[in-house]
Formats: structure tokens, C-alpha cells, sequence
């Protein structure tokens, strides 16, 4: 369960974004819509706590996260959240299979290679495993940082636009495994898109434009 309470965000004095108290639950999986400055971006990373916000509060699960010292959230971040971002932030110089690994470093758990192999595999991303993120076309490197939200089993997924740069095929495997892992991992999936083939499957909506 996620719960934000009062929340609002300031860019600068004239921009300040304020969000409904609202309650994501596991099994309601939500798409966060509206027009470009609405919002979307900003409220993932604040639930993600890549953002303080101004005020209010964020509780995953029983945790209140900004209450936690930065040390303490990046660990709670890389163990209970998975995120797929619009721009893939991986590590060049490392190949996919090492990327992964990486994520599992970070969040304090040790490595493990079957969990990394399953996770490709559902992904079409086998052959790719020793490939360096550079030799990746576009829509491999988003499928490897989905590989990356989910390889965790975090009880947060938060996915903005990450079907953007797929096609049919893709859009609806990736979609597919992110409510699938969502669904196994009692998780709540939260995704900011445009897309509108997500529509038909995702039905629960938060429409910052109508804020």
C-alpha cells in the first residue's frame, strides 16, 4: 500500500504542483495521465524519493520515507522500489547481465544469477545477457531497465513511459510483465504514460491534467 497525504512539489515560485490525497493499493494498479507539466514525472520521483517534497507525506507500506535519513532511504529505495525511467541510466561500461547484478549490490542482496537469467528470459533478452548497453538498440536498453525495476521483487514498480519506444509486440510483453511481477509480489505498479494502448489494460487512472 501507498498513501500521500496533502503532497505538493515546488519547482520555483511559480510553479508548484499539488497532488490529491490518494491510496494505491496492490491490486488496483494505476496509470497516471495528463499534459506535459502536469505532473507525471515529478510525482514518480517524489513517490520514489528522488524528490522531497514541499510538504506532506509519502507512506509505503508502514514507512514514512522522508523520515528516513538518506542512507537509510537509498537502501529502502534499491530493496521495496523498481523503477523504469523515459532515459535508461544504465552503466555503459558494464554489460546487461552486470547491470543487473549491480541492482542487486546496491540494494544489499547478494547475487543472484538464476533470478537474473529468469528475469531475461521473460523478457527476450537472453541472447543479450553479455551484450555492453552501447550495442543495445533502443527498445532492448528499456527492456533491460524494466529487467532492473523488477529483478528485486519490489513492492513498488514505478514505470514512466516505458513503452514509449516500443512496438505492439514489446509494448504488450512488457506491460504484460510488469502486472505479471506486480501481481506475484503483491506490488503496487504505478505508471506515468501517454500511451494510449495502456489504457485497455490498466484501468484505474489518475489524471493530474484534471487536478
Amino acid at each position: 500500500m501507498v498513501r500521500i497525504d496533502n503532497l505538493s512539489y515546488r519547482h520555483n515560485e511559480t510553479n508548484v504542483l499539488n497532488f490529491s490525497n490518494r491510496v494505491f493499493e496492490p491490486d488496483a494498479h494505476t496509470l497516471i495521465l495528463g499534459q506535459s507539466g502536469s505532473g507525471k514525472t515529478t510525482l514518480l520521483h517524489l513517490l520514489g524519493g528522488l524528490l522531497r517534497p514541499t510538504a506532506g507525506s509519502i507512506v509505503i507500506g508502514d514507512i514514512e520515507i522522508h523520515n528516513l535519513k538518506p542512507a537509510q532511504l537509498d537502501h529502502f529505495r534499491g530493496k521495496n522500489i523498481g523503477f523504469v525511467f523515459q532515459t535508461p541510466h544504465l552503466i555503459q561500461a558494464m554489460n546487461v547481465e552486470e547491470n543487473l547484478f549491480l541492482a542487486q549490490y546496491l540494494a544489499g542482496l547478494p547475487k543472484d544469477r538464476n533470478r537474473v537469467k529468469e528475469v531475461l528470459e521473460k523478457l527476450n533478452l537472453s541472447a543479450k545477457s553479455k551484450s555492453r548497453v552501447f550495442a543495445l538498440s533502443e527498445g532492448q536498453a528499456q527492456r533491460v531497465v524494466l529487467a532492473r525495476a523488477i529483478l528485486n521483487r519490489p513492492q513498488l514498480i514505478l514505470a514512466d513511459e516505458p513503452t514509449s519506444s516500443l512496438d505492439d509486440k514489446h509494448c504488450d510483453r512488457v506491460i504484460n510483465l510488469l502486472l505479471e511481477q506486480a501481481q506475484a509480489h503483491g506490488a503496487c505498479l504505478i505508471i506515468a504514460t501517454h500511451d494510449q494502448r495502456l489504457k485497455n489494460k490498466i484501468t484505474h487512472q489518475m489524471d493530474l491534467s484534471a487536478a
